[in-house]
C-alpha cells in the first residue's frame, strides 16, 4: 500500500509543474451581441488594422502577453492585439509553491490544501 501512495504522490508532484504553468485564454467575444473583434497591430493602437468575424476565430485562444488594457494574441498565424474590454478571458491557475512535504501513510487528506502544506 505504501508503493502506491508513493506512485501518487510522486505522479502528483511531477504534474504540479505543468498546472502551474497554464496560462490565460481567451475563450469568446465579451457580449453575444459582438459580431466582430477589432485586431490592432500594437498594444494602444488608435485603429484596427483589421476586423474578423467572431464566428471564424479558432476559440480559445492563448494570452501571450498583456500590456495597457490589450491582449496579444495569434490568430490564422499572425499576430495581433485586442482589447481586453472586448473578450471574456479564463484565468490560467498558478500554483503559489511546487515543493510539498510528501507523506508515505494514508490519510483522509489532500496534499497542499493545509495552510501549512508551503513551508
Amino acid at each position: 500500500m505504501k508503493s502506491v501512495t508513493k506512485i501518487v504522490a510522486t505522479a502528483l508532484v511531477l504534474c504540479l509543474p505543468l498546472y502551474a504553468a497554464a496560462q490565460d485564454e481567451i475563450v469568446g467575444a465579451s457580449s453575444k451581441s459582438r459580431k466582430a473583434l477589432e485586431l490592432y497591430s500594437q498594444a494602444g493602437g488608435t485603429a484596427p488594422v483589421r476586423e474578423i468575424n467572431v464566428n471564424e476565430i479558432g476559440w480559445p485562444l492563448p494570452v501571450k502577453e498583456k500590456k495597457s488594457g490589450y491582449l496579444a494574441v495569434q490568430i490564422k498565424g499572425e499576430n495581433y492585439w485586442v482589447r481586453n474590454i472586448h473578450v471574456r478571458v479564463k484565468k490560467g491557475s498558478t500554483a503559489d509553491c511546487v515543493a510539498m512535504a510528501v507523506r508515505s501513510e494514508l490519510t483522509n487528506s489532500m496534499p497542499g490544501i493545509g495552510s501549512g502544506s508551503c513551508k
